[in-house]
């Protein structure tokens, strides 16, 4: 009976473990549906605000976007310099621009692409917030922009003067002008504690559902950025990205914001990036098992982001269509 007993034990307790793995690891997966429209987004590079552009060629990006379903655009509109400023030459050409694009379609969300490396910009100074948020509203109101989109990196988690430069943003814009951020992906805080120990490396730019919802309701979108993971294998960077898309979705539920996974299509090898392993197929393929997840939280999924648009190559045209094809929208 003793026998009986344990050997019984060992079977309930093994079945908990497995349901364990099979629910946080390996996911339970259903062909679930998203229940509106695809906002798949790409990042495109500066030329199109500063230098002049034909029509015709103006024409091949909207067509090229449009082709392949892609209805938000970031365009690089200038660096933010380490006063706040965006100086109007990098934009010179970004209006006229804009309103030849509009003759091609209105269907495309233009955002201006504000980026600065965090540590040399000091958003705890008011007046570097109140400059930035002066060239967001002239890009909007001025030049023609229909919303914001700030790339600074890398932010930590807890940074409470970039949740200010978002709310003084949020404020000065039009209620209408979207407001995206690129972000590092999300990581349990507690596990990031504990691997800044292991490797003896501090990780704070990963940030927890505290601080993503913080930003959630302020934002309108926030672009995982997935990729520059250091990851070498294709299948464990699809498994990351499955995450990103499970934890990311759960941690803006209920907010404003919804949720773009970002997936590489630049090919340069360097220390933490590996084209074999991070890539428009391995990232797509992540992100439909995500979206598969039965712990993904699909109301605060919005789309795919694309980086960047100037490394795109017809394979990788091919291989999106394909597998972006296969994400089961409701009718």
């Amino acid at each position: 009976m003793i026998k009986k007993g344990f050997f019984l034990s060992i079977i309930v307790f093994a079945t908990f473990l497995m349901a364990l793995y099979m629910y946080f690891v390996n996911g339970i997966h259903f062909d679930r549906k998203i229940s509106y429209p695809q906002n798949n987004a790409i990042w495109v590079e500066h030329s199109f605000s500063e230098e002049e552009k034909s029509d015709s060629e103006i024409q091949v990006l909207v067509t090229t976007l449009l082709k392949h379903n892609l209805r938000t655009v970031f365009l690089h509109a200038g660096p933010i310099e380490l006063s706040g400023v965006v100086p109007p030459e990098r934009y010179r050409r970004a209006k006229v621009f804009l309103e030849k694009a509009r003759k091609f379609s209105k269907d495309i969300v233009w955002q201006a692409w504000l980026g600065q490396i965090r540590s040399k910009l000091p958003l705890e100074n008011p007046e570097v917030r109140k400059n930035i948020v002066q060239s967001a509203t002239i890009l909007t109101s001025e030049i023609g922009f229909d919303g914001i989109h700030y790339d600074i990196e890398p932010i930590f988690d807890g940074d409470k003067n970039f949740l200010a430069l978002l709310r003084e943003t949020r404020e000065a814009l039009s209620e209408k002008a979207p407001l995206s951020v690129a972000s590092d992906e999300w990581q349990s805080r507690p596990l990031t504690l504990l691997l800044s120990k292991i490797v003896k490396k501090d990780s704070k730019s990963y940030w927890g559902t505290r601080y993503m919802a913080e930003v959630a309701s302020m934002v309108d979108q926030i672009i995982i950025m997935t990729y520059d993971s250091s990851i070498t294998s294709p299948w464990l960077f699809s498994f990351w990205v499955e995450q990103q898309v499970v934890y990311a979705t759960q941690a803006v539920k209920n907010k404003k914001a919804r949720i773009l996974i970002g997936i590489p299509a630049y090919k340069e090898k360097t220390a933490s990036f590996d084209p074999e392993a991070e890539n428009i197929e391995t990232g797509l393929l992540g992100l439909i098992l995500g979206i598969r997840n039965i712990r993904s939280n699909l109301e605060s999924f919005s789309g795919i982001a694309i980086y960047p648009y100037w490394t795109m190559e017809e394979s990788d045209w091919k291989t999106y269509d394909t597998l972006s094809g296969q994400i089961p929208l409701s009718p």
